[in-house]
């Protein structure tokens, strides 16, 4: 008839046959030896990501992706103790370095980079000393090569320009040559001026301080327009 139908029920222990040991004794533990035993139990994930979340102040995904290798966890939380600004360490990881970890097809461990290494060109960074964009060159370099960032800095010398005649110099001839953006910046399109910074950012291969490259420009936009 292709119909399946049950033949009797089990309701009770009973019915399984299941019934006590009576060889084995009842097992009670010292409340010191449990505690012992829960001192020794590592971590969880979810209980990381949330330790992540209120120690860090990193957003709820960040330390769902951080936490789900160990190894990445432990990590981060190294580097995110070497700066004093633990979300921007979060932001590092989660788009340069997940970003290097997915090219190379390798986990964190085989890359020859260090929390130090990490904090370090995140620092530099802060600190004006390069930009953004020259501290993740710097970073990919200092994994393919296992050198100090400080040095790759140095020796290349890629260190931010921010002397203002410098830039000042640059700004103008940046107008100059583009007379197209100066005129969209006089009608009202102020957005021209992302176009202008960018190409003085591209005449100095990055190196130059943005800020201080778009408030030279403004400034004599300004006097353009005037």
């Amino acid at each position: 008839s292709g119909r399946t139908q049950p033949m009797r029920s089990k309701e009770e222990a009973q019915d399984y046959r299941y019934f006590p040991e009576p060889d084995l004794l009842p097992l009670r533990l010292e409340e010191s030896f449990i505690e012992t035993v829960r001192g020794q139990i590592v971590e969880l994930p979810q209980e990381k990501a949330r330790r992540f979340e209120s120690d860090f102040g990193i957003p709820a995904y960040d330390a769902e992706v951080i936490t789900a290798d160990r190894a990445l966890a432990d990590f981060f939380e190294a580097a995110a103790r070497l700066h004093p600004e633990p979300k921007t360490v979060s932001n590092w990881i989660m788009t340069e370095v997940l970003s290097i970890l997915k090219d190379s097809n390798r986990k964190i461990g085989q890359l020859a980079l260090t929390p130090e290494t990490l904090a370090g060109i995140i620092g530099m960074v802060a600190g004006g000393r390069i930009t953004a964009a020259t501290g993740k060159e710097v970073l990919r370099r200092a994994i393919e090569t296992g050198r100090d960032p400080e040095s790759i800095v140095s020796e290349q010398n890629l260190g931010q320009i921010s002397d203002s005649d410098t830039l000042a110099e640059l700004a103008r001839a940046t107008l100059a040559a583009n007379p197209k953006s100066v005129e969209d910046y006089r009608r009202g399109k102020t957005n021209a001026i992302g176009f202008l910074v960018g190409q003085v950012m591209r005449q100095t291969k990055g190196k130059a301080n943005p800020r201080l490259v778009q408030e030279l420009l403004a400034g004599m936009l300004a006097e353009k327009t005037s």
